[in-house]
């Protein structure tokens, strides 16, 4: 049996579903992972089957014209979310579904994630089974809010509010890109179109990889929706840090971690400096981690190590660590779960 999965984004977009890759691989079925060719060395360096989808996540979060969204998402969150749609997504989505297509071709089940927009149709075409897979909710609900709409929860009028923060980016896949979805329907799949692309993917069964512990599961879900738990990247053979890192923990007490995740910011060195002058005034240890560019460029302390990211697996740096400050990022904060105590 074959399993394709769909998944495109941040590391953190990648990486559960990896560890998933390698457990499905372990009891016996054959699986590939279908994401954007940054990802493509590690994801066959772990000898899982690799399909190409177009794009980099990485340069789209290094943007200048991202990062001004970003900054409106405040004063202006549906606007903002809308040209978001249009200059980022729309241009490149037919390229991503016929990419999507070609790789599910032979699969007998599909896993994909909301944002790949592809899977519930060609499972509809497959005539397979498929999954929605994702590391935080996206079915609306009337007991929290969605989480890119920064509305804090609300139990105004029995929790309508909260429901209806879901509705706006359905709302935007339905005005913006289902005419593109309906059009590749027909013209690649043979299919009719769809009214909703939302009610298309609600049809099929979710898989949200978080702990009911961290976030139950809201009473108005279905029964089609599971919280599985985390799926962490579990290395069989023994990671070996390098030895400037072993040295660095060796030589004082427990250090603070700081992290900023894989995902660009435009205020990257003033954002460091901020860290660091933390650091300095509190008389801690840190483990500073970064992709930043900038942040090759900056001189930093003897009682900070520079880590880039993803140089060390946070399974085996966390619970080194005197406590964690991070991006909060699905990922990490699972990671960080798994590792340390929490404080609220």
């Amino acid at each position: 049996m074959r399993i394709t999965i769909l998944t495109v984004g941040s590391r953190g977009d990648i990486q559960p579903y990896l560890a998933l890759a390698l457990r499905l691989k372990a009891v016996g079925y054959e699986v590939c992972i279908a994401t954007e060719q940054i990802y493509q060395a590690w994801i066959t360096q772990e000898g899982i089957k690799y399909a190409f989808l177009p794009g980099n996540s990485k340069e789209l979060h290094a943007n200048e014209a991202w990062f001004k969204l970003l900054e409106e998402t405040d004063s202006r969150p549906i606007l903002s979310a809308y040209r978001a749609y249009r200059e980022f997504l729309l241009p490149t989505l037919r390229e991503l579904l016929d990419a999507a297509w070609e790789a599910c071709q032979g699969s007998d089940v599909i896993l994909s994630l909301p944002t790949v927009y592809a899977g519930s149709h060609i499972a509809e075409k497959l005539g397979i089974p498929c999954f929605t897979v994702w590391t935080c909710p996206f079915t609306p609900t009337r007991y929290f809010p969605h989480a890119w709409s920064r509305l804090p929860s609300q139990q105004w009028a029995g929790g309508a509010l909260n429901r209806f923060s879901y509705w706006i980016p359905q709302l935007l896949d339905e005005k913006v890109l289902l005419p593109t979805i309906n059009q590749w329907r027909q013209d690649t799949l043979g299919l009719p179109p769809v009214k909703t692309h939302s009610k298309q993917v609600q049809a099929y069964p979710t898989l949200y990889n978080y702990s009911a512990a961290v976030l139950a599961k809201p009473a108005d879900w279905n029964d089609r929706i599971h919280l599985t738990g985390y799926w962490f990247l579990d290395r069989q053979e023994p990671f070996h840090p390098p030895d400037e890192l072993v040295e660095f923990l060796a030589d004082g007490p427990a250090p603070v971690y700081i992290g900023f995740g894989s995902i660009g910011d435009r205020n990257a060195t003033r954002t460091l400096q901020i860290a660091v002058d933390a650091v300095d005034k509190s008389g801690q240890r840190a483990v500073l981690e970064s992709g930043w560019a900038v942040f090759k460029q900056i001189k930093l302390p003897p009682q900070i190590f520079q880590l880039q990211s993803g140089a060390v697996p946070h399974a085996w740096l966390f619970p080194r660590m005197a406590a964690l400050i991070h991006h909060g990022g699905a990922g990490t904060t699972a990671q960080a779960s798994a590792a340390v105590s929490l404080l609220s």
